[in-house]
C-alpha cells in the first residue's frame, strides 16, 4: 500500500508539546508558594521565640519574688516565734496574706511547726485542707535540720488538687485544670536564742502550693494583656510534661512552637515552657497569596485544557480505529475492511497489525495440531502413571506390614528364648523332684527311712518347689508381658492403661533385643498416669525407637542408657525419647522419617521404621514429632500427643 499523501503525526504531536509550558508555570507557582511560606514561618518563630523569653523572664521574675517574699516572711519574729510557740498569730496571719495577696498562683501558704502541724493558713478555707498527701514530704523535710534550706518539689496527686481548687474556688462545682501536678515550696523558719546553748533552731516551716495550673492561666492572662492573643502555652515540661495535653484540647500539629528554658532556684530538674501560635493565623497572609496563585494558574489550566482538547480529537480518532482493530484481532475475528487513515505512522501500524494477525491465524492451525498431539500423548502417559502409583502405594502397605509382622515376630522369639530359661529351670527340678520321691519310697519300703532323712527329703522337696514355683511366675510374667504387647502390636483398639507400667512392660518384652548389648532403660513420669488411648501405637513408637538404638546407636564393647520421659501440660502428653548411642549428622537427619531411607540397607535395613512412627504419631494418634541429634551425643525424639486421640473407625474396649 502506498503511504504517500499521508499526514505526519509528528507535526501534530509539535503543537500538543507546547502543553508543557503548564509544568514550569505549576513549578514555579509551588516555589513562591513554598518560599511565602517559609519566610511567614521564620517571621512567625522569631516574633513567637521573643515572646516566650519575656514570658520565661516574667515567670522567672514572679517566682524570685515569691522565694525574696518567702525568705524575708521565715526571718520575721512575729512568724518565727508563732511557729515556735504554735499560738495563733494575727500579726503572723496578715503577713502571710500580704504575700498570697502579691502572688496569686500561690494557692495556699501554710505556717507549720516542726511536728508537721498548720498554725496559721491563708486564705483561712484552706484551714480545712487535709495535708496528710504531703504530711510525709514534710517530716522528711524536718529530719534533716541541718540540710533544711528553701526548696522546691514536684507532686502529682489528683484527688489532692480536687480539694485544693475546691477550695480556692468554692463557687465553682468543678474547675477543668490542664495539669494533675503542683509545685510545693519549703521555707524554713530558725530561731536564734541567745539564752540557750544551740545557736539556731529549726521550729518551723513556710509551705507553699502552687498548682502548675495557676501558672498556666496566668501566663496566657499576661499573654492576652500585652496583646500577644493568639500565642498560647502550649506545655510545661520538667522530664516530663507537667500538663494534661489532652485536657486543654491543642494539637500540636496546627500550631507553630517554640521552647523557652525557665530558670527555677531549687528546684533539681530542668524546666522549660512550650510556646505556640495557631498555623492558619500565622500564615493567613500567605494563605490569600496562595488563592491568587492558585487562581491564576487555574486559569492556565483551562487555557491548555482547551488547547490540549483540539489537539487531542485530531489525534485520538485515528487511535481509536486502531484500538479497535486491535480488539476486533483480541476476539479472535480477523475478517475485517482495511483501515485508510491521514497520518502516515498510524498508517504504518495498521499495516503491521494485518500482519500479524496473518501470522496468528497460521500459527493457530499449526498450534492446534500440536495440542490435539499432545492431548492424546499425555493421556496414555498420565493412565499408565495411574497405574504404577496404585501399584506402588499397594506395595509400600505391603512393606509396611511386612515390617510390623517382622517386628512382632523378632518379639516372639525373643520371648520364647527368655521363656525356655525358666521352664528348662522348672523341668530339671521337677526331675529333681521325682527322684527324690523314689528314692523316699525305696527307703520307705526297706524300713530304711530315718527321721534325718525324712527331713533332708522335705528340705529338698520345699526347695525344688521353690524353684518351680518362682520360674514358673517368672515365665507366666513374660507370657503376660507378651501376650499385652503382642495384643496391642497386632490390634487398634482404644483402652485404657497406665502409661508408666505399660512402658516398664514393654521393654521387658524387649529384653532379648538388648542381650548382645550393656543396655539401661529409665523410664521417668508420673507412675499413677492413665490412659485412653491406643497402647499399640506407643507399643509400636518406642520399639522402633529402642530397636533403632541397639542396632544403629549402640556398639557391644561400651555400656548404654535410653531414657524415656512423660508429662502433661495442657491438655497434651509431651513425650521425650533420649538415647546416648552414636547421633545422627545433620544431612540424615533431614530424612529420618522418610519412607525406605536407611543407611543400613546392606545389613536387612528397609527403612520404614522411623516412617512407621511418623505416621503412627502423625495420623492415629494425631501429634507431632520432631528429632534433634549430633554425632556423638545421641539422638533425642520430642512428642507431643492430644489426650484424646482422633477418633478412628475401630471399636474401643474397656
Amino acid at each position: 500500500m502506498q503511504l504517500s499523501g499521508f499526514r505526519s503525526l509528528r507535526s501534530t504531536l509539535s503543537w500538543s508539546i507546547l502543553a508543557l509550558a503548564l509544568i514550569p508555570t505549576l513549578l514555579t507557582s509551588f516555589y513562591l508558594i513554598s518560599r511565602f511560606q517559609q519566610l511567614a514561618e521564620e517571621s512567625a518563630f522569631s516574633t513567637l521565640r521573643q515572646t516566650a523569653n519575656i514570658l520565661a523572664n516574667d515567670i522567672e521574675r514572679d517566682y524570685q519574688l515569691l522565694f525574696t517574699g518567702l525568705r524575708s516572711v521565715s526571718k520575721d519574729p512575729d512568724v518565727i516565734y508563732a511557729s515556735y510557740t504554735g499560738v495563733f498569730g494575727p500579726k503572723a496571719k496578715l503577713k502571710l496574706a500580704d504575700l498570697a495577696h502579691m502572688h496569686p498562683s500561690a494557692y495556699g501558704i501554710f505556717l507549720v511547726d516542726k511536728s508537721g502541724w498548720p498554725v496559721e493558713v491563708v486564705p483561712t478555707q484552706f484551714e480545712l485542707l487535709d495535708l496528710s498527701p504531703i504530711s510525709a514530704r514534710i517530716d522528711d523535710y524536718f529530719a534533716n535540720p541541718i540540710d533544711a534550706t528553701q526548696k522546691i518539689e514536684t507532686i502529682k496527686d489528683a484527688k489532692f488538687l480536687d480539694r485544693v481548687f475546691k477550695l480556692h474556688a468554692p463557687n465553682i462545682k468543678q474547675v477543668k485544670r490542664v495539669s494533675d501536678h503542683m509545685f510545693v515550696i519549703y521555707a524554713p523558719l530558725w530561731l536564734s536564742a541567745v539564752d540557750r546553748a544551740e545557736v539556731h533552731e529549726l521550729v518551723g516551716a513556710l509551705v507553699v502550693l502552687m498548682p502548675v495550673h495557676a501558672i498556666y492561666e496566668n501566663a496566657n492572662k499576661k499573654l492576652k494583656s500585652a496583646g500577644s492573643g493568639e500565642t498560647s502555652m502550649l506545655d510545661i515540661i520538667s522530664e516530663d510534661s507537667l500538663l494534661n495535653l489532652e485536657s486543654h484540647q491543642l494539637v500540636h500539629d496546627n500550631f507553630l512552637s517554640v521552647k523557652a528554658p525557665l530558670t527555677l532556684a531549687k528546684h533539681q530538674a530542668p524546666v522549660q515552657i512550650e510556646m505556640g501560635i495557631d498555623r492558619r493565623n500565622a500564615l493567613a497572609a500567605i494563605a490569600n497569596l496562595e488563592l491568587k496563585l492558585w487562581a491564576i494558574v487555574g486559569f492556565l489550566i483551562l487555557l491548555f485544557a482547551g488547547v490540549a482538547l483540539i489537539a487531542s480529537r485530531r489525534i485520538v480518532s485515528p487511535l481509536h480505529k486502531i484500538s479497535g482493530l486491535v480488539e476486533q484481532y483480541s476476539r479472535a475475528d480477523y475478517h475485517t475492511y482495511p483501515l485508510q487513515l491521514r497520518f502516515v505512522e498510524l498508517q504504518r501500524i495498521v499495516l503491521v497489525l494485518d500482519q500479524m494477525a496473518e501470522r496468528i491465524q497460521e500459527d493457530q492451525r499449526e498450534l492446534e495440531q500440536r495440542v490435539e498431539d499432545r492431548t492424546h500423548e499425555l493421556k496414555t502417559t498420565n493412565e499408565e502413571l495411574t497405574l504404577t502409583m496404585e501399584r506402588l502405594k499397594a506395595t509400600q502397605s505391603q512393606l509396611v506390614e511386612a515390617e510390623k509382622m517382622s517386628q512382632l515376630g523378632q518379639l516372639v522369639a525373643g520371648v520364647a528364648h527368655e521363656i525356655n530359661t525358666p521352664v528348662g529351670v522348672s523341668v530339671t527340678a521337677a526331675t529333681l523332684l521325682q527322684d527324690e520321691m523314689g528314692n523316699i519310697q525305696a527307703q520307705i519300703s526297706e524300713g530304711k527311712l530315718t527321721r534325718s532323712g525324712l527331713d533332708e527329703h522335705i528340705a529338698k522337696t520345699n526347695q525344688c518347689a521353690e524353684m518351680i514355683l518362682s520360674n514358673l511366675n517368672r515365665a507366666a510374667e513374660l507370657i503376660k508381658n507378651f501376650k499385652e504387647v503382642a495384643v496391642d502390636q497386632s490390634s487398634e483398639q482404644l483402652r485404657e492403661f497406665n502409661l508408666h507400667s505399660y512402658i516398664r512392660d514393654l521393654v521387658s518384652s524387649l529384653r532379648p533385643e538388648f542381650k548382645h548389648h550393656k543396655v539401661s532403660v529409665d523410664v521417668r513420669g508420673d507412675e499413677s498416669l492413665m490412659l485412653f488411648s491406643y497402647p499399640g501405637a506407643f507399643s509400636q513408637i518406642l520399639t522402633n525407637m529402642m530397636v533403632n538404638s541397639v542396632r544403629h546407636g549402640f556398639d557391644q564393647d561400651n555400656e548404654h542408657h535410653i531414657w524415656v520421659g512423660f508429662r502433661v501440660k495442657d491438655s497434651f502428653l509431651e513425650l521425650t525419647y533420649h538415647d546416648d548411642g552414636k547421633g545422627v549428622d545433620e544431612e540424615n537427619l533431614k530424612r529420618l522419617f522418610d519412607p525406605f531411607y536407611t543407611t543400613r540397607r546392606a545389613s536387612g535395613g528397609t527403612g520404614l521404621g522411623l516412617h512407621i512412627v511418623y505416621n503412627v504419631v502423625s495420623q492415629k494418634l494425631g501429634g507431632t514429632i520432631g528429632a534433634s541429634s549430633a554425632p556423638g551425643e545421641g539422638i533425642t525424639f520430642t512428642l507431643v500427643l492430644p489426650l484424646t486421640p482422633p477418633v478412628q473407625s475401630v471399636t474401643a474396649v474397656e
